[in-house]
């Protein structure tokens, strides 16, 4: 699936779910919690060196995610895809929790199995209607998309999105 086709799927769902694709798209594969950008700058130099060793990483949505407790706070309703584990993904969800316990911080609790790989794909502004959540479930099997690099970033005071930096990942 190409970037454009990417988007185009995107908006559509949004459509459907009467929101806004959401900023920024990305996969979060770990994450790390109480983190400031000083605290995840030394992180920066290791995750360059894991990206190094990880082929680019094949994504396939799996299903739409609508769980109040998985969505922050400032957006209740917001929808994600659950992302297929891969073999390779969870060698690089390994590394990076693995990298941030040596660093001191705080990583998410989940161990292999219980670990969930998600985009956020949508805000909405109220839960989406079980029939709405069908349809776009069969949109969200068309989503699949390969990534090239990692991105290290943090959620900031005012809950936006800020990047520490982005690493290739080998061809």
């Amino acid at each position: 699936m190409t970037l454009g086709r990417l988007y185009e799927t995107l908006q559509r769902i949004a459509d459907i779910a009467c929101g806004e694709v959401a900023p920024e798209p990305h996969v979060t594969l770990a994450y790390y919690y109480n983190v400031t950008a000083v605290q995840l700058a030394p992180l920066g130099d290791a995750v360059a060196d894991l990206a190094l060793q990880a082929a680019p990483l094949v994504m396939q949505a799996r299903r739409l995610i609508r769980d109040p407790g998985f969505s922050p706070a400032y957006d209740p309703y917001a929808l994600f895809f659950e992302i297929d584990k891969t073999p390779p993904m969870a060698v690089v969800y390994a590394w990076l929790r693995r990298l941030g316990t040596q660093q001191g911080l705080e990583v998410s609790p989940a161990g292999a199995q219980a670990w969930v790989p998600h985009f956020k794909v949508v805000s909405a502004p109220a839960p989406v209607a079980e029939a709405t959540k069908d349809q776009i479930d069969r949109l969200a099997m068309a989503v699949h998309f390969t990534t090239t690099h990692l991105v290290l970033s943090f959620r900031g005071d005012t809950d936006d999105w800020k990047n520490v930096g982005a690493y290739p990942l080998a061809d």
